[in-house]
């Protein structure tokens, strides 16, 4: 409820640099460290006894009166029953979904890919704020954000293409100096270096309007247990990978759930296995206009 209007003089104002007629002003916005976020939120999760299995991708499933069998493969590939199946598998939910034995399978969405590039800033940007242009189909614009380290990114822009390729084009630094010199004319040559990309797993192509969630219950696909949560939800290609254990290696830390489980939250190459009885977990919440410290 802080949001306010600008016209251009109060949004040169703030940021000299920036060329535009106005603007809408969010003081409360801020920016965390994600991959602190998700080691915190992973370590709530472990207090409250739930079980993180990585390396170990579901091959498929089937569902059954007595709940949901996952084949999860691996180095060590095994079986792991539940009574309710989250898929939340980004990229690879569509198939997770195909790969259910039963009528589930034919509810699956399909998957569409949308690839965004970022080019980091050579040097020290002009800007103390987040600045996001007017959207485009399929995403968001070459839009500015700062990392908490003071680096300046631009993009993500939106490429449709047929798979997962987390390539980086550097000739894609033309059309970003163009969409970029629309409200930052003083960028200047050179200053534009690859970055990184990511994979939007949409579930329409670039015809259609956007439909960023999607969640079937067995209301949907007559499958008691099994959830399916689809959204347009960003994927970007890890940095560094985590310590890599089998599924039995993994979940044998907590003998009482290995084989059965009351839920499983699978993501595209790991599983989760969550008990029951146990209190909610916890959520972590912003105390800073600007960043969050864990």
């Amino acid at each position: 409820d802080d949001l306010r209007l600008l016209d251009g003089a109060s949004v040169r104002a703030l940021e000299p640099e920036l060329d535009a007629a106005g603007g809408l002003f969010s003081p409360s916005t801020g920016i965390v460290d994600s991959h602190g976020l998700m080691q915190a939120l992973l370590a709530d999760a472990e207090r409250h006894g739930a079980v993180l299995a990585l390396a170990s991708p579901v091959r498929g499933g089937l569902a059954d009166r007595d709940g949901i069998v996952l084949e999860v493969g691996g180095s060590a590939p095994t079986r792991l029953r539940a009574r309710c199946v989250i898929n939340a598998a980004g990229l690879d939910a569509p198939r997770l979904g195909h790969a259910l034995a039963g009528p589930a399978a034919l509810r699956a969405p399909q998957a569409c890919y949308a690839r965004g590039v970022y080019f980091s800033l050579v040097g020290r940007a002009p800007f103390s704020h987040l600045i996001y242009p007017i959207p485009e189909p399929g995403g968001l614009g070459v839009h500015l954000t700062l990392d908490l380290g003071g680096q300046a990114r631009f993009g993500p822009d939106v490429e449709w293409i047929e798979r997962p390729d987390y390539g980086v084009d550097p000739a894609r630094a033309e059309r970003f100096y163009t969409a970029i010199r629309h409200w930052w004319p003083g960028l200047e040559d050179g200053r534009l270096q690859p970055a990184y990309a990511g994979v939007r797993p949409k579930i329409v192509g670039p015809s259609v309007v956007d439909a960023d969630f999607r969640i079937d219950g067995p209301a949907a696909h007559g499958v008691l247990g099994w959830v399916v949560s689809a959204r347009r939800m960003h994927a970007w290609r890890a940095h560094h990978r985590p310590q890599r254990r089998s599924p039995r290696e993994t979940l044998a830390a907590a003998p009482t759930y290995v084989g059965q489980s009351p839920m499983a939250l699978l993501n595209n190459s790991s599983v989760i296995a969550v008990p029951s009885a146990k209190p909610p977990i916890s959520t972590l919440s912003l105390t800073s206009p600007f960043r969050l410290s864990l």
